[in-house]
């Protein structure tokens, strides 16, 4: 009997000990809402800004505050030696302030009167506010494409080129492009702090198009243009173009294909023109009562330029450099055939030798 009593007295002691901090629970979760009414609960912060009890209007204040430097710079890039300093607004993006006092508000308030006491009671547990940032524009791309322009480097080509007579190949040089998406990459990571950032853009090689080694057979074919005088006959003798006049002549397009200008190997066509022509000679006419043939004229006969201008292109590229004179007849002034045309129409003196 006297345990039974005792026991009852410690369970209605339990009792009023539980109703005392349901009471109090009950009426602080009450006079919470009215302490904090209109106004940030207790740790809500932003990095180094307490927002607690603060009104929205200060609360904003106070994260402007704590974000202005980052607004102002928010990532250094660096490239060697050179050095952007980008502003929120440069890359494209501008804080958003609102949605960020509306995080802060919402604190404690999300499940009702005792999630507001709690909030209350333990607030010197912070609850960092996140960093809400507006994208405007494709702004981010363009500021780091300007950036890679003071950066790339475009890769040079080996080059089939003829310096002081001589075929040489150009060795090729490999470029450089700045790595644009993993800065983007890296920028968007570091925007995400809300904290002034520097970041080192890196860069990747770029190859060329045309190695030195690709044009060794390029470099092999224009020397077989040139490397042997091609030679032309008439009349069993032999006038040679040398390669000296070849090498003039020798072209290379920007695809390093070499080939022969012929209009360049003009002048020493004409030297061998001058001492292959011959020259025509005009029909020799009588008088009898009428003009009448005393003896035909004759062709002459001179280089046709345009064959051989082809013609030197074909030997240059072949193994066999040899070929006849592409020659074309002359017409005398004067022919049998153009008598009438003449104007002739009666007899104008004799002679004799």
């Amino acid at each position: 009997m006297q345990d039974n009593h005792r026991f009852k007295r410690l369970m209605s002691r339990r009792s009023a000990l539980t109703g005392g901090f349901a009471a109090i629970a009950a009426v602080g979760a009450g006079t919470v809402p009215a302490m904090c009414r209109g106004r940030v609960y207790p740790g809500a912060r932003f990095a180094a800004a307490n927002l607690g009890g603060k009104s929205p209007e200060e609360a904003e204040s106070k994260l402007r505050g704590e974000l202005a430097d980052f607004e102002e710079r928010a990532i250094t890039y660096a490239f060697e030696s050179e050095v952007w300093n980008a502003s929120l607004s440069d890359l494209g993006f501008s804080i958003d302030y609102d949605a960020m006092v509306e995080i802060a508000m919402g604190h404690g308030r999300e499940n009702g009167p005792l999630d507001r006491y709690r909030t209350f009671v333990r607030h010197n547990n912070p609850n960092d506010i996140p960093l809400v940032l507006k994208e405007e524009g494709n702004s981010l791309s363009s500021y780091l494409q300007n950036i890679a322009r003071a950066i790339d480097i475009t890769p040079t080509d080996a080059r089939l080129e003829m310096i002081d007579g001589e075929i040489t190949v150009q060795p090729e040089t490999p470029g450089r492009a700045a790595n644009i998406d993993e800065t983007i990459e890296s920028t968007l990571d570091s925007l995400k702090t809300g904290e002034q950032s520097s970041l080192t853009i890196s860069t990747n090689v770029v190859d060329p198009a045309v190695t030195q080694d690709e044009l060794d057979g390029a470099k092999a074919d224009a020397w077989n243009l040139i490397k042997e005088p091609i030679v032309f006959t008439h009349d069993e003798l032999d006038y040679p173009v040398t390669s000296e006049y070849l090498t003039r002549a020798l072209q290379i397009d920007d695809h390093n294909q070499a080939s022969l200008d012929p209009s360049v190997l003009r002048e020493r066509f004409e030297q061998i023109n001058d001492v292959t022509r011959r020259e025509p000679r005009n029909v020799m006419l009588g008088w009898d009562s009428g003009l009448y043939v005393v003896q035909d004229d004759v062709d002459g006969a001179e280089v046709d330029f345009d064959k051989m201008e082809d013609l030197a292109v074909v030997l240059a590229g072949s193994d066999d450099r040899h070929a006849s004179l592409p020659m074309k007849p002359v017409k005398a002034a004067a022919r049998a055939d153009n008598i009438s045309e003449l104007g002739i129409d009666t007899h104008l003196a004799y002679g004799s030798s």
